[in-house]
């Protein structure tokens, strides 16, 4: 991945950097040069940075800079077309739905303390930026949803996404209460992720219903991706996210033996305590 340094060579570099790997693509895209997208990034890029960051939120915002600077090159050297509607349309760089969205994910991007959170949420924009079926007002929600999400919740709706590459996972096939007394703190924090994740409709039941009441009635096997489940997922790509992370977020999902036998238990038709 290239590196821009954004605070030291100004938006310059960046719209040189852009604009020349999008003109590699041949010249226009759609009805935009090349030139003109990387003065568009550059721009806003060079407003963001100018304002008053910390050491920190400079190394975010130059990482998040890269992450959607090259992104896009990629996308265009594979031969994807940017959205041909009035997304990236505006009187000057800064007044169209394009412009405000990339600054509220770079001022997203740079307030993160969880820094693994930064290229997932620098990935909203990109893909935006070539999918003309998300509207603006619809990207701007699940940006500030997102946002407000941890890194831990991430890796759960990845699995989610993911599951055929964890069919070895016991995840519990039955409601959290029916354990209540077994459960640790892991465990019930991992149900009022759940919980929160189903109350914003990112998670359904598998019957169709997105609130499972409380945190103790959610059931981890019965779960699936909502509509905007899968809208963040895809738009984050949350298949970049390492199976490692995933697989610690799903652990405190799993059928623990030592709890004893329930109505259920484990998933996969195994009962409880069963190897």
């Amino acid at each position: 991945m290239k590196k821009i340094t954004i605070v030291n060579t100004g938006a310059g570099a960046i719209s040189g950097a852009a604009g020349a790997a999008i003109g590699l693509t041949g010249g226009p895209v759609g009805s935009l040069a090349g030139a003109a997208i990387g003065s568009f990034l550059g721009d806003v890029f060079k407003d963001v940075a100018s304002r008053m960051l910390s050491h920190r939120e400079r190394v975010r915002l130059d990482n998040a800079t890269s992450y959607i600077a090259d992104g896009i090159a990629d996308e265009l050297k594979a031969g994807r077309i940017v959205r041909q509607d009035d997304f990236f349309e505006g009187s000057n760089n800064f007044s169209s739905d394009a412009a405000e969205l990339l600054e509220g994910v770079l001022l997203k991007c740079k307030a993160q303390f969880q820094e693994k959170k930064v290229r997932l949420l620098a990935n909203i924009f990109k893909n935006v930026a070539f999918n003309d079926t998300i509207t603006a007002e619809t990207a701007y929600q699940l940006l500030n949803l997102v946002d407000g999400l941890s890194y831990f919740q991430l890796c759960q709706i990845a699995y989610y996404g993911r599951q055929q590459e964890f069919v070895n996972s016991q995840i519990l096939n039955d409601f959290y209460g029916a354990y209540s007394e077994s459960l640790t703190e892991e465990n019930h924090s991992a149900a009022r992720d759940l919980y929160e994740l189903s109350e914003q409709r990112i998670f359904q039941d598998v019957d169709g219903s997105s609130n499972p009441g409380e945190p103790g009635a959610v059931n981890p096997a019965h779960i699936r991706l909502a509509v905007r489940g899968r809208e963040a997922f895809d738009l984050l790509e949350l298949q970049q996210i390492p199976a490692e992370d995933v697989l610690k977020a799903i652990k405190p999902l799993e059928y623990q033996g030592s709890w004893g036998a329930s109505s259920r238990g484990a998933v996969n038709g195994r009962k409880p305590g069963a190897s």
